[in-house]
């Protein structure tokens, strides 16, 4: 059976996961309305996800072993980016004063091309060093960065 998860779900536990076992520890750490976090608990516990000992809320045994694979699987990597992708994407075009999601669509010769897997080398190898740093959930920074030819995502269009 495989497990899914909300992104909503997963900013919750991630903060768990932090050692913030109180609901008041997470809505501190998350900046979530206390009542969301209470339904999203609630939802967590039904599921088995997390359990609850004193008060405090932690990863449920059977999640520990068993399940875990399953939050981290490739199915649900795909389901979070595109949800996150779709927010953020949606975010940015009612708020263009804001706009925090950029595209381009341009050509690239080879020489340029090189440039830019260099720079994205360069932005990859800056993230890389951040995920040792840890801090308050609320303020983790999404980032997306990345590039493919106009071909092979017409290509993955058709196919899909």
């Amino acid at each position: 059976m495989s497990l899914y998860i909300t992104t909503l779900e997963r900013y919750v536990l991630e903060s768990i996961n932090k050692s913030n076992n109180t609901i008041l520890q997470v809505q501190v750490d998350t900046k979530l309305d206390i009542k969301l976090i209470n339904t999203v608990l609630e939802n967590l516990l039904e599921d088995k996800i997390i359990e609850q000992i004193k008060g405090k809320y932690y990863l449920h045994e059977s999640i520990k072993s068993n399940k875990v694979s399953d939050l981290k699987n490739k199915d649900h990597a795909v389901i979070e980016l595109t949800e996150i992708v779709k927010i953020n994407i949606k975010q940015s075009l009612l708020d263009q004063k804001n706009n925090m999601f950029n595209y381009k669509k341009v050509f690239l010769d080879s020489d340029e091309l090189k440039v830019l897997r260099t720079l994205m080398y360069s932005i990859e190898s800056f993230l890389s060093s951040r995920t040792l740093k840890s801090g308050p959930t609320s303020q983790e920074q999404i980032i997306f960065w990345g590039n493919n030819s106009y071909l092979n995502t017409v290509s993955n269009f058709i196919n899909n």
